[in-house]
């Protein structure tokens, strides 16, 4: 299986952040990972989430997922 099979099958799942990206998956590079999704065919809605960081600063990371359910099953990502 590879990281866009399984990052595929997280979208679907809900939202996902790059965090539990590296958790599940291994990647450090999620943003790269959905323009090949993207490539593919399969729509894949962003958000970005604010958050405050340890330093107290405002920041914010984006989160996906994938934007019509039945889109991703029509599209295969290429092993």
């Amino acid at each position: 299986m590879t990281q866009n099979t399984m990052i595929i099958d997280l979208l679907r799942d809900g939202w996902l952040d790059p965090i539990r990206a590296f958790v599940e998956v291994g990647t450090l590079k999620l943003a790269t990972r959905i323009s090949e999704i993207r490539a593919s065919g399969i729509i894949v809605e962003e958000r970005l989430v604010p958050y405050v960081n340890r330093f107290g600063k405002h920041v914010h990371y984006k989160e996906y997922r994938i934007k019509e359910e039945s889109n991703a099953r029509q599209y295969r990502v290429a092993p």
